[in-house]
This record gives C-alpha cells, structure tokens and sequence, in this order.
C-alpha cells in the first residue's frame, strides 16, 4: 500500500480537523484494515525509501529485500518523480495495481498525465491471490507473512475480546 503522506502535506488544513478525513478513508479503512481483516499480508511503501531503494524487476517493485507483485494506491493527489517513474516502469512490465480512489494528479506539485495508470487488478482477487488461507473469518483476527532464512511463517494476532480459534493454511 503506498502511503500517501504527500498528500497529506498538500490537503492539511490546521483550522479544519477534518481535512485528511478522505485521504485517512481512503488509507486506513478502504486499504490498510481491508487487508487486515481480510487476513492478505501488506506493506506500507513509504515513497522516500521508494526513491532511495526501489526498483521494478519482473513485474515486482523491489524494495530491499522485499519484492511486491501488487501495489495498492489509495487516493493520492500528488506523488514524486520517482515514485512516477517506478509506477511507469512497474506498469510496462505488467505489475499488479490497484487504485482506491482515482488517480494521482501531480508530479512533484505539477499537473501530470496519468493515463497510464488503471486498475488491472480487483480487491477479490488478491484476496484470492493471498499466500495462505485463514478458516476464521472474524475481523478481529489480523496476521501477517514472514520469511525467514527461506522458512514461511504467519503471524496472527487477536486484536478483539473474543477467545478465537482458527486454521492457517
């Protein structure tokens, strides 16, 4: 999920609380604890490490050690450079995107063309493209993948009150 704390810079209004309220629905609810509650693992790609790190090889943006083949773009109105020219890159060699709402509509505070950039990928289908299956499907259940040293481990957390049990698969 890229994190779209540009935006955020360009839309804060200190008199008005309310201001970030569709970029933080946008974010939080529509992209990051839909995830969650839908038990798909996830990383936050924060377009500074992006710029600094990142590169697209075989469809993936490369990110350290970290190679995603599905990029969730929640609403963002501005992005940089780099992060354009990743996505631009990404896209050609046939990456995974999938926008929450709209598209970016600048480049570093310049009005650009994004008419590279369509969804080619539903939420449904990574959910259906998630490495493990989870049986419960309760909401307060939230797990995370990990490899280490070449060994797949899942993590699974209980964020609620309720006593849960479950099967990872």
């Amino acid at each position: 999920v890229l994190f779209p704390i540009r935006s955020a810079y360009v839309k804060y209004d200190a008199s008005n609380w309310t201001s970030l309220e569709d970029l933080d629905i946008s974010y939080i609810d529509d992209g990051c604890e839909r995830l969650a509650n839908n038990h798909v693992a996830f990383h936050i790609l924060d377009e500074t490490l992006l710029a600094k790190y990142g590169c697209v090889e075989e469809a993936k943006i490369k990110l350290g050690a970290c190679a995603y083949k599905t990029l969730i773009i929640p609403k963002c109105i501005v992005i940089d450079k780099t992060t354009d020219d990743i996505l631009r890159e990404y896209i050609k060699q046939g990456g995974k995107v999938l926008l929450l709402d709209g598209k970016p509509q600048f480049v570093d505070g310049e009005y650009a063309n994004f008419d590279y950039l369509e969804s080619n990928i539903t939420f449904e289908e990574i959910c259906k493209d998630n490495e493990y299956f989870v049986s419960n499907k309760s909401t307060n259940l939230h797990t995370s993948l990990r490899t280490v040293n070449g060994k797949k481990y899942v993590f699974a957390v209980n964020i609620g009150d309720e006593d849960l049990c479950t099967e990872i698969v």
